[in-house]
């Protein structure tokens, strides 16, 4: 199933099917000062809130899931293990992967700098893939989500941790571009 966004913003935007009929993703984060709160609609029902903390830890309330720190559900891959035989640039791709267990799976979103995000289930290298998000500088992201990882997770999830991941990305990118390193 393909997806494309309306609009380049992360925070607040939606996701339209492209092709055969599905359903409609919203995502709004109004401004405000201190925690701010990104609230997800599928097709008008909501469906996940991700709180955006500065100096605490975010926490995110994903369909019946009572709300969990956003580093423990989305935790940082363990690069350091796995990785430590591989080249540089592959542990730097490690280090901004991370991952998520669901139905007694794990999955994980690999971020590797000037590529599209993956989600695979099971081993990054060798998992099997469930999805695509693609972000093109000047263009809208992209969601593209195999038949298989349709039976693998729910399509909310995908969505949400897609947009958590690609908003993650472009904080590093914005601090990398600011001097602030990544």
């Amino acid at each position: 199933m393909e997806f494309k966004f309306t609009s380049r913003e992360d925070l607040t935007c939606s996701m339209t099917p492209t092709g055969a009929p599905g359903p409609i993703y919203e995502w709004k984060t109004p401004f405000k000062l201190g925690r701010r709160t990104t609230t997800f609609t599928r097709d008008g029902v909501v469906c996940a809130e991700v709180i955006w903390a500065t100096f605490k830890r975010s926490t995110i309330m994903l369909g019946d899931m009572p709300p969990t720190p956003l580093a423990d559900f989305l935790a940082k891959w363990k690069w350091y293990k796995p990785c430590v035989r591989r080249t540089s640039a592959y542990a730097d791709a490690c280090a901004s992967s991370r991952a998520f267990h669901m139905g007694g799976m794990k999955f994980t979103w690999v971020d590797k700098a000037f590529e599209p995000l993956h989600l695979k289930c099971g081993d990054a290298e060798t998992g099997e893939h469930v999805a695509t998000l693609e972000s093109k500088a000047l263009h809208k992201p992209e969601l593209s989500v195999t038949e298989r990882g349709m039976q693998l997770v729910h399509l909310d999830v995908i969505v949400v941790t897609g947009v958590v991941m690609l908003h993650k990305r472009r904080e590093r990118q914005k601090a990398a571009a600011s001097g602030g390193g990544g």
